[in-house]
C-alpha cells in the first residue's frame, strides 16, 4: 500500500505505553527510514521522544483532544523487532511503524518545517502542505481523528488515493497517506472526506528526502546540511559520488565501492570521512573545528589530499588489495597523499611496502 516497504501497527485503550511489533516478524531493514505517528484520546501532552527516534512535531486540537505525535529515524544497523513508547498518562493511542526503505528515501527533510492544520467543521478535509526542497521528495500526511467510527476516503493528489487506516482506538483513529512529489515547489493542499457528521482533526504534512544511494554506472550529486544534520552519499559499482557539506555540528560521509570515485567532503565542527574500494580515487575531504579527517582507499585507491584544522586529526592510508595476510602486512601498490593537521592536530601518511 502506498510507498512503504511495511506498515506495523499497535494500539491501547487506558494504557500508559504502547507497543508495535514488526508485521513480519523479524527487524526493520537497515537504511530504512522508520515514521512512528501516535494518535493520541487523553492528556494532550506530548510523550517524551523514545531513544534514537526524533520528533517531526507534536499538535492537538484546541481545548482538547485529539493530539498527534510524530518521530522518525533512519536505521545504521538492522532495528529491533518491536518499539515500546511511554504515554505521559493513561490514555487511548493508535500508533503506527511505517517503513520506507532507503532506495526511495534519504530520511526526513529536517530543514523543512512540518505543517499543521487543524478542523472539525466540515466533513471536507484539506491539510497544509510543504514545499519540497527537490524533486522526489516524499510528502507525507498523518491525521488524528477525534472518533474511532469515522472513516475517510477520497485522497487526491499530492497523495496517493491510497492511505493506512491504523486505528480505531477507543474514541480516536489514525491515517496516514503519502505520494511521491514530482518536482521541487509547494506540494498544495492535501485533499480527503470524512465519512459521518463533523468531527475534531489534527493533522501534519511533511516531506522525505529523495534516496541518495546509486549503483552501476550512476552518478550521485550534491548533498548538504545545515545546522545538526547529517549529509551521506553511498555510491557502489562505478558510481561517482559527488560533494557532500555539513555545517554545525553534523556529519559528512562520502562512501564508494568497485571503480567508485570519491570528490570533496568538506565538514564545519564535525567529522568528514571518505572511503573507496577496488580502482577507487578518493579526492580531497577537509575538517575544521574538533572534527577528524579521515580517507582510506584499497585496492588500487589513491586517497588524495586532505586537512584538519584546530583540534581535528587527518589521516590517509592506502592498502594493498589483498590487505593484511594472517596478521603481516601484504605489500602495496599504492600511495598515500599529503595529510595536514593544524592547531594542535595529528597528521598521519602512510605507504606500505
Amino acid at each position: 500500500m502506498g510507498l512503504s516497504a511495511s506498515v506495523a501497527y499497535g494500539e491501547v485503550s487506558s494504557g500508559d505505553s504502547v507497543t508495535i511489533d514488526n508485521p513480519g516478524g523479524g527487524a526493520w531493514a537497515s537504511g530504512s527510514t522508520l515514521g512512528l505517528f501516535l494518535s493520541l484520546y487523553g492528556s494532550n501532552t506530548e510523550p517524551t521522544t523514545p531513544s534514537g527516534w526524533q520528533s517531526v512535531g507534536f499538535g492537538h486540537v484546541s481545548g482538547g483532544p485529539p493530539a498527534l505525535a510524530i518521530y522518525a529515524q533512519t536505521l545504521s544497523e538492522n532495528g529491533p523487532g518491536s518499539y515500546t513508547v511511554f504515554l505521559p498518562s493513561s490514555e487511548n493511542c493508535a500508533a503506527s511503524i511505517i517503513e520506507y526503505r532507503s532506495s526511495l528515501t534519504g530520511g526526513w527533510d529536517s530543514a523543512v518545517t512540518p505543517a499543521f492544520t487543524t478542523g472539525g467543521t466540515s466533513t471536507a478535509f484539506s491539510a497544509v502542505g510543504v514545499t519540497a526542497a527537490s524533486a522526489n521528495e516524499i510528502l507525507v500526511c498523518a491525521v488524528s481523528l477525534g472518533s474511532g467510527s469515522r472513516t475517510m476516503s477520497g485522497w487526491s493528489s499530492p497523495v496517493s488515493e491510497e492511505a493506512y487506516q491504523l486505528g480505531p482506538a477507543g474514541e480516536g483513529s489514525l491515517y496516514v497517506a503519502d505520494g511521491m512529489q514530482s518536482s521541487a515547489g509547494a506540494t498544495g493542499n492535501v485533499i480527503a472526506t470524512l465519512s459521518g457528521s463533523a468531527v475534531g482533526w489534527i493533522a501534519a504534512t511533511f516531506g522525505l528526502l529523495p534516496a541518495s544511494a546509486g549503483a552501476g554506472a550512476g552518478s550521485i550529486g550534491a548533498a548538504r546540511a545545515f545546522g545538526a544534520g547529517e549529509a551521506h552519499l553511498a555510491g557502489s559499482g562505478a558510481a561517482a559520488l559527488g560533494r557532500t557539506a555539513v555545517a554545525g555540528s553534523g556529519t559528512a560521509r562520502n562512501a564508494g565501492t568497485g571503480g567508485g570515485i570519491i570528490r570533496p567532503v568538506a565538514s564545519v565542527s564535525a567529522t568528514a570521512s571518505a572511503a573507496g574500494d577496488g580502482a577507487g580515487d578518493v579526492r580531497r575531504l577537509a575538517a575544521q573545528g574538533s572534527g577528524t579527517a579521515a580517507n582510506h582507499g584499497a585496492g588500487a585507491g589513491v586517497p588524495g589530499a586532505l586537512e584538519a584544522m584546530g583540534s581535528g586529526n587527518g589521516v590517509a592510508l592506502a592498502f594493498d588489495p589483498r590487505g593484511w595476510i594472517r596478521g603481516l602486512p601484504a605489500r602495496a601498490i599504492v600511495t598515500a597523499r599529503p595529510a595536514r593537521a593544524t592547531s594542535g592536530g595529528l597528521a598521519v601518511r602512510a605507504r606500505l611496502q
